[in-house]
Order: C-alpha cells, then structure tokens, then sequence
C-alpha cells in the first residue's frame, strides 16, 4: 500500500497563503480584503432604472474600453433613493474598477435623451452615453477631456471615428448636462444642453449604422485603463434616460 504524501502544516499555509493572495482575499484572522478583480454573477445582473431594465456589464479581466475591469458590485452600479443611476470608479488594491450598464434589447431609430448629474472632470475619465453594436455601428455622445488640457470636455461622435466628418468636439460647463441624439435613416441630430448653453450637430455623412443587434449603453471608464489623473475614486449620476420612437 502506498501512503498519501504528506505536507507539513506550515507548507500548507504558505501554498494557501499564495492561492489566498492570488485570488485576493486574505487568510489572516480579522483581516478582510476586497478581491483586487471583479466577481461576476454567472448571468449578467439586471437593474431597473428611468422605467427600463438594464443588463450590468462584469468582466474578470480587462476589456474595452479602456481596456478596463468592469464590475458589477454595488459600489460601482446602483439606483438611489432617489432614482439616480449611480456610476463609479473605485479602487480596488492595485486594480480600478469601472462600470457600464447595457439595454437588454435594440430600441433602434428614434431620440435618446441622457440627464447627467455631476460628469466628469478627471482628464482620463469618460463617461460615454451611446449605442453600440460594434466599432463600426455606434453612436456616441462622451463626456471626456482625453487627457488634453484645451478645454474640450464633450464630443458627438459616428463610428468610425477616424473618418473625417464623423466626430465634433466641444467646451461645455462642468454643471449637470441633458444630451443625446435623434438615429434616424437619413440623419442623426446630436444635443447638448449645460449651463445655459446649447449645442448642436446634424449628421449626415455614410456612416449611419442601421439597428440590428446595437444597445443602449452608459459607461464610466478610465481611458487606457489608467488610473484617474487625481488618483481618486469618482462618481457620476445619471438623473434618466428617456426613448421615443
């Protein structure tokens, strides 16, 4: 008969130690540290918020944009008291962890409006307000300095970005802001309204995507998976959102 091999009690810690470490949490008594990478439910969590349901973005490892974490814990995705959607950029160890929420279901043509509640001023945060099927059918309207000092913290963008006519950008008061755009198939009409400003763009070039398996989406994102230029956890709120065909 052959015996099991064995391992002294302090081999068996240190190995335990390690997997506890890699997985980020802690075997210490009275010691409780947050895992560095998003856990994610096995079927996407589900939200209500301004009379609809939305799907919350998870991933263990990091994806576009950014690439980034996403994760759908409580502290980077919630609806208030008062019926605000919360999104956040949080810290976790050495990991930042951001947030996105998703339409279960094309909604297609028609106006999207988005009430913003403090955006972003961190010169690597974006927070995007758009559908999104994939690089090439999205319609984005970001909030977002790009990590460039010129003052331009808003853009409305049709993918591609990178063909010219596709993508305005724009100053506007950091207060709370409504925008969005009216997706129709021979036009999209961009608004932007803060701080007693308003702005405008018709679109009317060949790159209109047409509705198939797009999404509505808001996300709160770090760009190139950086950290925040302050080094500072933030949140923005979105007050609603609204469609009509």
């Amino acid at each position: 008969m052959h015996r099991a091999p064995t391992i002294s009690r302090r081999d068996f810690l240190r190995v335990a130690s390690l997997a506890a470490a890699a997985a980020g949490v802690s075997l210490l008594p009275g010691c409780k540290k947050i895992p560095e990478y998003p856990t994610c439910s096995y079927q996407p969590k589900q939200i209500s918020f301004s009379g609809y349901d939305w799907l919350v973005k998870c991933n263990g490892e990091r994806v576009g944009p950014g690439p980034n974490y996403f994760s759908e814990s409580p502290e980077n995705v919630y609806v208030d008291r008062e019926g605000v959607l919360r999104l956040g950029v949080t810290r976790r160890g050495r990991a930042w962890h951001t947030s996105e929420v998703y339409s279960p279901h094309s909604l297609g043509y028609g106006t999207y409006t988005f009430e913003v509640i403090n955006p972003p001023a961190d010169n690597n945060t974006v927070l995007g307000l758009f559908v999104y099927e994939d690089d090439f059918h999205e319609i984005d309207v970001e909030l977002a300095r790009w990590g460039k000092r010129d003052g331009h913290n808003a853009q409305f963008t049709v993918q591609p970005f990178d063909v010219p006519g596709n993508m305005n950008r724009y100053e506007v008061a950091p207060k709370d802001v409504k925008c969005g755009f009216d997706w129709r198939a021979k036009g999209i009409d961009f608004f932007l309204s803060s701080g007693g400003k308003e702005i405008g763009w018709n679109y009317r070039g060949k790159s209109i995507p047409e509705p198939g398996m797009e999404r509505a989406r808001m996300n709160l994102w770090l760009m190139g998976g950086e950290p925040p230029s302050k080094n500072k956890e933030i949140q923005v709120g979105i007050r609603s959102f609204s469609f009509s065909p």
